[in-house]
């Protein structure tokens, strides 16, 4: 937890109900609770709101546990809350280890609500959609997940022709969802491409990545093979350029595999419900063209 200076916000009246959207209690276990959908990174302005729309759900809360790095700077420690019955505080907590976009509110009687806290200046479908997804009842991804596909979902394509999207496996295929024919089968050596990556994949890292990544589908690859095992770590815009990857691949006729992730990469992928989403292999014994991005 970041350390911090004790200090209590008067939180100004709210301008508008929060835009949040909550499962039915009796929907089951699941990642998260719901979605909500702030309208800016200031947490005097954008909690008090949300505290007393999730008052009706579990009774009073009394703690919310927020990251660090999903808000502004003034992380105060103590927030208080004007509501019905008067002005109470409730503590704040803020985790630099917390999950990307996961915020959960706890209540007097120790009940939980976890929520995916969208970035205010995303688009109003891309939230909605991202809300409603977390709010299903058969929602299986984390909050990182789903952010990971927000960011991914917002950046710019290059304007290139696109193909046909593979049909759905086969039962035996080797992909869930994408083709590529029998168990174990790989398409010609000229039409797959094994990329290396090592290092750090950050926000720097990967805006250079994504367009070689993009280039190398353009160029008829019909499998991109990431090898991750010489990946040191991967924040939350590695994952999305892993997402954003894949949408294009799918839409380009291609497929990706993730081979051999580094256990941080492995463990990321995991925690967000992304391995799911990806298969990972072993590296393809046929000879096909190799590529290293340090």
């Amino acid at each position: 937890m970041l350390s911090t200076e004790r200090e209590t916000v008067i939180s100004p009246a709210p301008l508008a109900g929060p835009r949040l959207l909550l499962q039915q209690d009796d929907a089951g276990p699941a990642p998260l609770d719901g979605g909500w959908w702030p309208r800016s990174a200031d947490p005097a302005v954008e909690l008090p709101g949300l505290v007393l729309d999730l008052d009706k759900r579990h009774g009073r809360i009394t703690r919310v546990l927020l990251g660090a790095t999903d808000w502004n700077t003034s992380r105060p420690s103590r927030l208080q809350v004007p509501g019905p019955t008067g002005t109470r505080i409730v503590r704040l907590g803020w985790f630099a280890s917390m999950p990307a976009g996961l915020l959960t509110a706890i209540s007097a009687s120790d009940q939980r609500t976890d929520l995916v806290t969208i970035p205010a200046g995303t688009s109003e479908q891309d939230a909605a959609d991202a809300m409603e997804q977390a709010a299903h009842a058969g929602n299986r991804e984390h909050a990182p997940a789903i952010l990971a596909a927000i960011i991914a979902a917002d950046r710019p394509t290059d304007g290139a022709a696109v193909g046909k999207r593979s049909p759905a496996a086969a039962p035996g295929s080797s992909l869930v969802g994408d083709a590529i024919g029998p168990r174990g089968a790989i398409p010609p050596a000229d039409r797959t491409t094994i990329i290396d990556i090592g290092g750090v994949l950050d926000r720097a890292a990967v805006s250079v990545l994504r367009e070689r990544l993009i280039g190398v589908l353009h160029r008829g690859t019909i499998l991109l093979v990431l090898d991750l095992s010489r990946v040191l770590s991967c924040d939350v815009s590695g994952l999305a350029m892993l997402v954003g990857t894949q949408h294009r691949a799918r839409r380009l006729g291609s497929v990706v595999q993730l081979a051999d992730p580094s256990p941080p990469v492995a463990k990321l992928l995991r925690s967000t419900g992304l391995d799911r989403s990806f298969i990972c292999r072993d590296l393809p014994a046929a000879p096909v063209v190799k590529r290293t991005l340090a």
